[in-house]
């Protein structure tokens, strides 16, 4: 049983430490995309005072997919950390 345990707790270590590293490797360049494709129109639209207006439900569309990929990565690490913390329970109450 302790070596299923072991290997739960190495997994789910994986997949936390994968999770703290997703802004690097996945959301990182996806937000640099985004920028490289604001940056024109940010820079056109100082120009035209209207355009802004225009950009207004992209960004919106925007700020929203930007929290809720953070609420989701929250939620997750929780749910690892509490399965941590239920490994840590089973693997005491097995030492007694």
């Amino acid at each position: 049983m302790t070596a299923g345990l072991e290997f739960y707790r190495r997994e789910i270590e994986r997949r936390r430490h994968l999770f703290r590293r997703v802004l690097q490797w996945s959301f990182g360049p996806v937000l640099l995309a985004v920028a490289a494709l604001l940056l024109p129109i940010v820079t056109g639209g100082i120009k035209k005072r209207g355009a802004f207006r225009n950009m207004l439900p992209f960004l919106t569309l925007l700020a929203l997919w930007i929290g809720g990929f953070f609420i989701l990565r929250i939620r997750q690490q929780r749910q690892l950390q509490r399965e941590i913390e239920e490994l840590n329970g089973i693997e005491r109450e097995n030492k007694r």
